[in-house]
This record gives structure tokens, sequence and C-alpha cells, in this order.
């Protein structure tokens, strides 16, 4: 075969050694880069050329949300699909090319009956122990959601199972704790709804003595329908449920599609997906009132007799005047410092009431939504050496809780001690100010106006004092009210964190037991493949052996009958 020179090139043998090798190389550098790309690396996934034929051929998939389900799922008044399953949808969309398209439904229930009929291909907030599994796939869950019961304000309410025996609940019909409760055998008389806006009514209504759904679209609901100050949260139970996508039956592909899109969404994607639609509003802050204003400062006289005493031409006198008023300066100094305390212990003892009642009106209520909002916000998918992670700062955020906590009940000890202690300062206090009250005039101008500032500074400082100290005795009570309420929310704290940490210890020492389990029986398989493929190569092994060694006997009596002729 001939080559026929390029006019325009020089020959190939006149090139550069490196030439031939410059495609390669860009490529493997855009290979490296793409490796290190985390916008672009996150969003790969592997699918098997049948999967990837599989998308080739469905474009669009047919979604059913649940309409009555917010802020998990749900359709707004435009028709499009809004919540935490919707944003999942819009990740899966971007790793994988697929449109997904909404149907709506009236319900719940309804949303089933099309997924079942196939008139919709995907059911975007299923729950496998609420709907059955005929005629229905599920992917790996997204979400897990605990079951929290919910009573009348002022009533006693309910925190367990066993305190729900013999009451009546409500539930809504399509509620996936429905089955798990009836399976608790409880003897709590269960009654169903079509809707969680009757459910919840009826618990206003006093027919039901209780309620039990999910928290986070109960506390939307109670909100909508304007019934958050007569129902509250009032326990958790020990049931939880996962929530997963839900796939027609005949197209296995696209569950395992979705599967492998699920896997590539990071912590930190579903850290914020929850924390956009599962988080908590936060109370505005409290205004403080404006301090009082206080005795004004003789500074600016000091300032002034120090320039006129610079001009004193007797040195002693200059000298006495001048030490006269470094006093009075460092007394306007110590009253100003103890000016900016009272100003300060003014503005808190104004609100340590109002602080302190909101502390124990929370107290009072169950730390159950954010025990539940934390272990719904876990990431789903996270692999050991993540929960690991998330334990370390668990247990970092434990230990510095605990210093707080520590820190706040040696204050409370120092400040046991005050009412006694004030007694003793308040009585100097009041000495040092009489005192300077009955200081001796001076007969010389200089010295006498030296003399009077100094009074004027001492007294402006011990009146101040008196006044931070009375202040210090009269909010004394609200002070350690307050206090106290502030250690017993961070001992909250620490016993939340606690829990927090055995949480994320039982989650690692499980994970870790299903992947030493699922390394187990790889290796189990991968031996079991190597010992068929062995003992299929063996045979004619054994047969190559066998025919080598007739060989050689054979060479061997040859070399005997040769030897001996």
């Amino acid at each position: 075969m001939m080559h026929l020179p390029c006019p325009d090139r020089e020959p190939a043998a006149s090139r550069r050694p490196l030439e031939r090798y410059k495609l390669p190389c860009a490529l493997a550098i855009f290979l490296v880069l793409l490796a290190f790309a985390p916008g672009l690396s996150a969003q790969l996934i592997e699918l098997t050329p049948a999967q990837r034929q599989w998308l080739s051929e469905h474009k669009v998939v047919r979604v059913a949300p649940d309409p009555d389900l917010t802020p998990i799922d749900g359709v707004d008044a435009e028709g499009r699909q809004r919540g935490l399953s919707a944003d999942y949808l819009k990740l899966i969309a971007a790793r994988t090319g697929l449109e997904f398209k909404v149907v709506r439904t009236g319900s719940r229930a309804e949303a089933l009956r099309a997924l079942a009929e196939r008139r919709a291909d995907l059911m975007s907030a299923a729950a496998p122990g609420a709907d059955g599994k005929q005629n229905i796939l599920y992917t790996a869950p997204y979400l897990r959601l605990s079951a929290a019961v919910f009573a009348r304000r002022g009533e006693p309410g309910f925190s367990s199972l066993d305190q729900l025996r013999g009451h009546s609940i409500a539930l809504v019909a399509t509620s996936p704790f429905a089955p798990l409760l009836a399976a608790q055998d409880n003897s709590a008389r269960a009654r169903t709804f079509p809707e969680i806006g009757a459910a919840l009514n009826a618990l206003r209504d006093k027919t039901v003595d209780a309620f039990v759904g999910d928290p986070f679209r109960t506390a939307d609901a109670l909100a909508r329908l304007k019934l958050d100050q007569d129902i509250v949260l009032s326990g958790q139970l020990a049931l939880e449920t996962p929530v997963t996508l839900a796939v027609r039956d005949d197209w296995p592909a696209l569950r395992d599609i979705i599967n492998a899109a699920l896997k590539t969404i990071s912590v930190d994607d579903e850290k914020s997906l929850r924390e956009r639609w599962l988080k908590n509003v936060a109370a505005p802050a409290a205004t403080t009132p404006a301090a009082p204003a206080l005795p004004t400062s003789h500074a600016p006289a000091i300032d002034a007799a120090l320039q006129a005493a610079a001009k004193t031409r007797d040195a002693d006198q200059r000298g006495k005047i001048e030490e006269l008023l470094r006093a009075a300066k460092d007394d306007e100094t110590a009253a100003d410092e103890l000016a900016g305390q009272w100003q300060a212990l003014t503005q808190s003892s104004a609100t340590a009431d109002a602080e302190a009642q909101k502390l124990e009106d929370a107290l009072a209520q169950t730390d159950t939504t954010a025990l539940l909002a934390w272990r719904t916000a876990l990431p789903e998918r996270a692999s050991v050496e993540q929960l690991e992670s998330l334990l370390a700062r668990e247990r970092d955020d434990l230990a510095a809780a605990k210093s707080s906590a520590a820190t706040l009940q040696a204050e409370i000890d120092q400040q046991t001690l005050r009412p006694s202690q004030l007694r003793t300062e308040l009585a100097a206090a009041r000495a040092a100010l009489d005192k300077g009250e009955a200081a001796p005039p001076a007969s010389d101008g200089g010295t006498a106006q030296a003399q009077t500032l100094l009074a004027q500074s001492a007294a402006r400082r011990a009146t101040i004092q008196i006044e931070l100290l009375n202040l210090e005795d009269r909010s004394y009570e609200s002070r350690m009210r307050l206090l106290a309420a502030q250690l017993r929310d961070r001992q909250r704290r620490v016993s939340e964190l606690n829990q927090h940490v055995a949480t994320l210890e039982n989650l690692v020492l499980d994970r870790t037991g299903a992947a030493a389990a699922d390394l187990a029986a790889r290796v189990a398989q991968e031996r079991d493949r190597f010992a068929t493929e062995f003992r299929a190569l063996g045979e004619p092994a054994n047969t190559n052996v066998s025919s080598a060694a007739s060989a050689t006997s054979m060479r061997c009596a040859s070399f005997s009958i040769h030897a001996s002729l």
C-alpha cells in the first residue's frame, strides 16, 4: 500500500517524535480534569448497555405525585410538581437525561391506581409497607419518616404506644403508619379518614383522642388549616417507614437506572434538599429596651484643668494639682467601666424573665420534633466513612455542649454567693461616697479646683457603683431564673447529642456489618467461580501430566536399552 506525501506538510520522518502523542495526551488530560471536577464527576452514573438502550427508547416518564403530602410531595396550582421528591427527580433527570411529565390525580389512592393501570409510570412518594407490592417495583428509599402523635393543646397527651392503649386514634386512610400500628396489637382504636384535614378536625372536635402521622406533613396541614394553636406535637412512636419512588412492574430497567442515579447524589446535596423542605421556622428575636442615661462624665473639665496646671510656675504646686487631676481621671475611667456594666445589666435584666419564660415553655415541650427532623435528615445511602465523619462531628458537638453546660454551672455556683457579697460591696461604696462628700476644701485656687474635680469624679464612681449593685440585687432572682433555664436547655442539648451519637454508632455498626456480609458473599462467589474454573482445567492438566509421565518413562526405557547395548 502506497502513502502519498502531503504537499503542505513535512515528511512524517522529519516531524518531531512527540507529534504522534498529542491527541492521546490531550485526551488523557481531559479525562484527568473530568475526574477531578466535582460538578461533572458527581453526575456520572454507571449504566449497562441494556440500560442505555432502554433510556434511548424511553425519554419521557409519567409521574403521579401524591397531592396531599406537602412538603414531601405535591402539585401547585399550575400543575407543576413541588416538594422534596420533585427536587430528587430533577437531580435524577440531570444524571440520566429522562424527562418527567406530571400526571395529576385527586388523591394518593388515585395515584396508586394510575400506576397499577399504567396510566402513570412512576409514583414519586411511595411507602412499601402501606402501598402493597402488586404491580409495583420500589426503588431504594430517599427518606425515612418517623411516626409522631399529636394531641389537643393543654391536655396530657401521649408519648408512647403503651399510653395509646384504649384510646381512639385518627389516621389518614392511606397513611403508611396504619398497618404498622395494626401490627403492634396495642389495643388502640384506630379510625381512618379520607384526608388529613378531616382527621385533624376530628381531633380538635374531640371525636378522637390523638392523631398519628409524619411530623412534616402534619405541621404543614396544621398551619394551613389554622389549627396549630389547638393541636400540638405530643410525642414520637417507635415506628418508621421508608419513602421511595414506585415504578410500574414491567419497567425494572427504570428502577435500576433510578437506583444508579440515587447512588450519585452526595450527602451534601441530600442535606441541602432536607434543609429546604423539612426545616423548622425560627422565632423572631426579642427587642431590648434602651437603658436610661447615666451621670455625665467630668473628663472634659479634668483635661482643661490639666492644661491650665501646666502654666503654673510653682513646680510643687503644679505637681500636687496634676496628681489630684490624674487621680480624678482614674476615677472617671473606673466610673465609665461601671457605667458600661450597669447599662449591659439593665438591658439583660429587663428581658431576663421573658427569655426565661420562653426557655421554660420550650423545655416543657417534648424535643421529639428536633429528634425526628435530625433522624430524617440523615443521608439514606451514606457510606461507612461518611457516617463515621458525621459521628465524629456529633461527638465534637457533644464535647462542646458538655463544656458549655459545665461553664454555666460554674457561673451559677458563683452567683449563689453574690447576695452576701453584694451587702459588703454596697456598704463599702456608700462609705466611699460619704468620705468624698466630707473632704475639706483647699485654700489655693488651682488646688481647690483639682480637689473639687477629684471629689466629683469619686462621687460619680461611687454613685454608679451603688446603682449597679442595687440593680444586681433587684434583678438577682430573674437572672438566676434565666441561668437555671439556660442550664436545663444545655443539659437537654447534651442529652439530645448523646442520642445522636448512639444512633450514629448503631448505624455505623449496622452498615459495617452489612458491608462485611456483602464482602464475604462476594469473596465466596469469587472462590466458587475460581474453584469451578480450576476444576475444569484440572482434568486436561492431569491428562497432560500423565502423558508427560508416560513419555518420560518410555524415553528412560529407551535410554536404558541403548546404554546396555
